[in-house]
């Protein structure tokens, strides 16, 4: 008899476990893609000579640099 009711036990825990795996894939959400702000970083990380050039000048000439360019 006590056999019979672990095994219940056993298998009405693993029922409310994938119950609750189930229930809950419903309410995840993925990440949305924002094409603006994925611009918006790539425009930051790789900026053009210009502003390479004005950070130069207002650095007071400091030479210690690192400049590479993909162009």
């Amino acid at each position: 008899m006590i056999h019979l009711y672990q095994e219940f036990k056993t298998i009405l825990k693993v029922l409310g476990l994938l119950l609750f795996s189930i229930a809950t894939s419903f309410c995840s959400y993925a990440q949305e893609k924002s094409l603006d702000d994925l611009d918006e970083l790539i425009d930051e990380l790789f900026f053009d000579d210009s502003q390479f050039l004005d950070e130069l000048i207002e650095s007071n000439f400091s030479y210690n640099f690192l400049y590479t360019s993909v162009s």
